[in-house]
């Protein structure tokens, strides 16, 4: 297990190099442009320059509507990109702790499905829950080709993962990846998914934010948040850790990735009368 965590861990380095360095050659004239204009006004943030007067968010019916447009053609365009940045190999991690009764949060088009498909002797039912009527129906044509039981998979469209429609303590495990950037509020989001979440039941996360580690990268990250959002619905420039950590999740392990901009988190909800209680 170690060496197969180095080995991708090399490769996702390499190939996240790879990939900014592409992007980088292809934005530098903008980029620049963004620095001369930080210099001048102290402006740090990409977001504070735009006419759209953006606030780092949208709201669920715009994002709603960003994922319905893309939702055809949304795993042709980010199937290469995944691979060649490690993410592939890291969604195969984190279901190897998938098991019980699963519900996945933002599921879109079903990305896990083969994943899920790997461990279906140990999931009783499935349900995957997403905002976007246009990404879930990706994910229900995939059923029976990716994964092999569909009998045992519930498809819940529109449903807004800040008030999820589940009773306290009804899943063993609640799965989130790379949701936390498109959800208005992300912290309700994963108070949700606890609450919902039985007592000693995981919560898993992969997410992508911010880089703690490197300013350049996340200078990168700020400078093309907007213009990332509008076309994918996505603010990959949030702080991850921070969100995790007012949630008040009880995270048990914790791993960081691709210089510091993906995150794997395994939260186990705490066993006590307090785990109950439904979030206010």
């Amino acid at each position: 297990m170690k060496k197969f965590s180095l080995v991708l861990g090399g490769l996702g380095v390499f190939g996240l190099g790879t990939y900014i360095t592409t992007q980088v050659y292809k934005t530098s004239k903008e980029l620049e442009k963004v620095r001369s204009i930080q210099k001048e006004t102290g402006i740090t943030h990409h977001h504070e320059l735009s006419d759209d007067n953006c606030s780092c968010n949208y709201s669920v019916d715009k994002t709603r509507a960003i994922y319905n447009r893309i939702s055809k053609n949304y795993d042709e365009k980010v199937d290469f990109d995944e691979w060649l940045i490690g993410v592939t190999g890291l969604r195969k991690k984190l279901m190897l702790h998938v098991g019980g009764n699963v519900l996945e949060v933002a599921a879109g088009s079903g990305r896990n499905l083969t994943e899920y498909e790997k461990r279906k002797d140990n999931i009783e039912h499935l349900t995957l829950a997403d905002y976007s009527g246009g990404m879930l129906k990706q994910a229900k044509e995939k059923l029976g080709k990716d994964f092999s039981k569909p009998e045992i998979v519930s498809l819940i469209p529109k449903v807004d993962a800040h008030s999820l429609p589940f009773k306290d303590n009804e899943f063993d495990c609640t799965i989130d990846t790379f949701g936390l950037c498109s959800f208005e509020d992300p912290v309700k989001v994963l108070k949700e998914m606890n609450r919902v979440t039985k007592p000693g039941g995981k919560i898993l996360l992969l997410e992508h934010g911010k880089s703690n580690k490197y300013q350049w990268l996340t200078n990168y990250l700020d400078a093309w948040s907007i213009e990332r959002a509008k076309k994918w619905g996505c603010w990959w420039n949030r702080d991850i850790e921070k969100i995790v950590k007012e949630s008040g999740l009880n995270v048990v392990k914790k791993e960081v990735y691709q210089l510091g901009t993906c995150y794997y988190y395994i939260a186990q909800k705490r066993v006590s009368s307090s785990s109950t209680t439904s979030n206010t």
